[in-house]
């Protein structure tokens, strides 16, 4: 349960949400309240504190890169505000090019892949990736480059979510070309589901129960991106994935 959005809250209060267990010692510069608060170093008060809650949050979501260029090599950010722990999961679609995914960078450094699908079309390939990667820094945006290599990608789209809180990756749910219902347990603090598609056609979208983002990509593909939150207490929750996409990947994230 989020602390008060005003007024008066105790430090026992915020202990508590921090996941401390009431009436034992703490301070309001240890980390767990730090971390709570979203303020790694410098002064911190009670008045920081108002609002926040434990539970995983997306703090910001949209597109990162979004383009037709022929090039090697693309660039973007998503103006958002990045903590020290926070997550960031993109989904990455490029056009056509060389077989090889080329390379991805996060904040200047290098995520971790959840999963990678290619698409072939004879004589070459599109790709779609999902990453993750974990802020060491805060930062007031999100940027992503991505390197592909000596051979032109004739587009590139990626999409980033930012969730906080301190998620971590749950669930390798859903991938391929898949339907059906996928049912998650989203644990006590909840959950944050995400998922993206990549097809040759406009009717071949999965349904997340929540579509934020479609667009016709290079060449007739097409990209789908949506997210569905569940905060609160522990739940099963359950989305139907109604139609397959050539590619798509649903996953989850819960506190970690």
């Amino acid at each position: 349960m989020a602390l008060p959005a005003s007024g008066q809250i105790t430090l026992d209060q915020i202990h508590v949400e921090a996941g401390g267990s009431t009436g034992t010692e703490c301070g309001i510069n240890d980390t767990d309240i730090r971390t709570l608060a979203g303020i790694s170093s410098g002064e911190i008060g009670f008045d920081d504190l108002h609002g926040k809650s434990a539970g995983i949050t997306l703090k910001s979501y949209g597109m990162v890169i979004n383009t037709n260029t022929n090039s090697t090599s693309y660039s973007g950010s998503l103006s958002a505000s990045v903590a020290v722990g926070d997550m960031i999961v993109l989904a990455k679609t490029t056009g056509y090019g060389d077989y090889n995914y080329g390379s991805t960078t996060v904040q200047g450094s290098s995520p971790t892949t959840i999963t990678s699908n290619r698409v072939w079309s004879s004589p070459t390939y599109g790709h779609f990736q999902f990453l993750r990667f974990t802020a060491t820094s805060a930062a007031s945006s999100i940027s992503v480059s991505c390197s592909e290599g000596s051979t032109n990608r004739q587009a590139m789209y990626v999409y980033a979510w930012l969730i906080g809180g301190g998620a971590q990756y749950e669930d390798n749910a859903r991938r391929g070309a898949s339907t059906g219902t996928l049912t998650v347990d989203t644990g006590e603090d909840g959950a944050i589901i995400v998922g993206s598609a990549y097809s040759w056609s406009a009717y071949a979208m999965p349904n997340l129960n929540n579509t934020d983002y479609e667009t016709t990509f290079d060449r007739n593909y097409h990209v789908w991106v949506g997210h569905a939150v569940q905060s609160g207490t522990a739940a099963t929750y359950s989305m139907t994935v109604a139609t397959q996409g050539s590619n798509n990947h649903i996953a989850s994230f819960t506190k970690a």
